[in-house]
């Protein structure tokens, strides 16, 4: 039995965060292990959040699964800057997952995996098609989670000033998840901009 393309795609993955990976120049430092690792972890959840949505709304089950597990393919390589990477992230990650499916000869519908990939940032204001609206929200409803247990479950704090952009974030995040699903995470929601605006 063959792999399938989504089996190979993982596989790929978990070879690029191995820290005993033979192909890696140089031992990352822990800080960067650290935010590897997270990266992986985060692209799971989105992964996990976008398939039950992609079969609810009919879209193509397994662009949503190539498209969340490439979505952040740049953030999971050594040498990632967040400050110089992350404005260009969805472009690069759709660029270099596009080359990755051409080498482990995907057959399936290439264009929309990328476009899934480039529409994903806050910033796209326009999402054509449904698998890009469903990537996008499983994105935002992470986020929203992530925040709500480092904030809130686990008592983290945050420099006062850093208030409004936590909030205008919070704003972006709730606005890029589909309008169809959103109250399933309205509480969520509502909870972050509560506790932002009375810390």
């Amino acid at each position: 039995m063959t792999d399938s393309i989504v089996d190979l795609v993982r596989e790929h993955l978990l070879r690029l965060v191995n820290p005993d990976n033979k192909d890696m120049e140089q031992r990352p430092s822990d800080y960067e292990e650290g935010r590897i690792w997270f990266q992986y972890f985060h692209i799971e959840r989105v992964y996990d959040i976008g398939v039950p949505l992609a079969q609810e709304f009919g879209a193509d089950v397994e662009v949503v699964e190539l498209a969340a597990l490439l979505h952040d393919y740049t953030q999971l390589f050594r040498g990632y800057s967040r400050e110089m990477d992350h404005p260009v992230h969805a472009e690069t990650s759709a660029e270099k997952a596009t080359k990755l499916l051409v080498k482990l000869g995907y057959k399936g519908n290439l264009e929309l995996v990328n476009t899934s990939i480039r529409e994903h940032r806050s910033t796209t204001r326009f999402r054509d098609s449904v698998e890009s609206r469903i990537l996008a929200s499983a994105d935002a409803v992470d986020s929203l989670n992530m925040r709500k247990r480092f904030y809130i479950d686990y008592e983290n704090t945050f420099e006062p000033e850093k208030r409004g952009e936590l909030i205008a974030s919070t704003h972006r995040r709730w606005n890029k998840i589909m309008p169809e699903i959103r109250e399933r995470y309205r509480k969520t929601y509502d909870l972050l901009i509560r506790y932002f605006s009375a810390v």
